[in-house]
């Protein structure tokens, strides 16, 4: 079975992995701090403050923007739980947003119809490696969260991914873009921002009581983090050339491309499917390739509110078919000759 995602671990990350173990320094020091510098300067933002998942990098988020009890955001209908989740923590209600007819980043449009003075913030994810500009929302008025999990190493009109929301997070689980195992990143030029959140993410030794978290990254994430980053460039080379493949070799009249964009980085290649997903997804599985939907449910499914159109059909028809760096030609080879064999 050709997985449908699978990290790339390279000789230089065992070394700096190993380089720490050696050390004695395994939880947060100085290879946090130095992860911290490099993925500030990467996103071309002031500060970086790690953590240890990109849902704790949202949590703290909302709580340095004062999100609380009652209030209302918009989040996309087309996205993970982790979103959902954060806006449970701090007690905020979610206002569900629809996606883009054509790809499954969040609809200006559908945000738009959705705001009044009651929302205090959008959370706003590049979706599956397709970035998009955040500056039509950030003129809304409220803060926005800009999701940098799938797209991290992209650019939108020269802005680099990281740095075009009030405040962006980062995801380094096995399967991301950077993998180091697990972790998060919180993104900002806010001094007032970073202050709270470096508050928030520990608990001890604290002058005075509040609630806070354990939230922090160690050393040996850091390590692998670190080497990821150096690698970067590489991975999405890696990645767009499977990805320019697929787009040549790919010739099923039922199967069409999904978010074919110049600074598209295939966190994801996703491709539409004219009949339903699950059925494409089957075949696929059948056939020794482990192909999915993009996003297991959505998030109005959870919440029994009424369906976004657009999501609602990109749900039916969204496969994602494996893509990621050592994805080897004979692999790539394999999933163009079944889907392009689906009925």
């Amino acid at each position: 079975m050709i997985p449908h995602s699978r990290p790339t671990i390279t000789t230089a990350d065992r070394k700096n992995v190993l380089k720490v173990l050696e050390s004695g320094m395994v939880t947060g020091g100085p290879v946090v701090e130095a992860f911290e510098n490099a993925m500030a300067k990467a996103a071309g933002v002031k500060y970086a403050v790690a953590v240890n998942s990109g849902t704790s990098a949202i949590h703290l988020a909302l709580l340095a923007f004062g999100i609380k009890k009652g209030d209302k955001v918009i989040i996309p209908d087309y996205v993970c739980t982790a979103l959902l989740n954060c806006l449970n923590y701090v007690g905020a209600q979610p206002i569900i947003a629809d996606c883009n007819p054509t790809n499954a980043n969040l609809s200006l449009e559908s945000v738009q119809r959705l705001m009044t003075k009651k929302i205090k913030a959008i959370i706003v994810p590049h979706m599956f490696g397709l970035a998009q500009d955040l500056a039509p929302f950030k003129r809304l008025g409220v803060p926005v969260i800009e999701d940098c999990a799938h797209t991290f190493g992209s650019k939108v009109n020269g802005n680099k991914i990281g740095s075009m929301g009030h405040v962006a997070v980062c995801s380094f689980y096995a399967t991301k873009l950077l993998c180091a195992g697990e972790g998060g990143m919180l993104l900002t030029n806010s001094t007032a921002i970073r202050e709270r959140t470096l508050d928030l993410r520990e608990y001890d030794e604290k002058d005075d009581y509040q609630t806070r978290f354990n939230y922090r990254l160690t050393d040996i994430h850091a390590a692998m983090g670190l080497s990821q980053l150096n690698q970067l460039a590489w991975f999405i080379a890696k990645r767009r050339a499977i990805a320019a493949r697929y787009s040549a070799e790919i010739k099923n009249p039922r199967v069409l491309p999904c978010g074919i964009v110049q600074n598209n980085i295939y966190f994801r290649y996703i491709v539409t499917y004219k009949g339903l997903a699950g059925e494409a997804i089957r075949r696929l599985n059948k056939n020794g390739i482990s192909a999915r939907r993009p996003i297991y449910k959505l998030l109005g499914d959870y919440m029994k509110k009424c369906p976004c159109p657009n999501s609602s059909n990109m749900y039916q028809h969204a496969v994602s078919i494996p893509i990621y760096p050592l994805l080897s030609q004979a692999e790539t080879g394999k999933i163009i000759k079944a889907i392009n064999t689906l009925l």
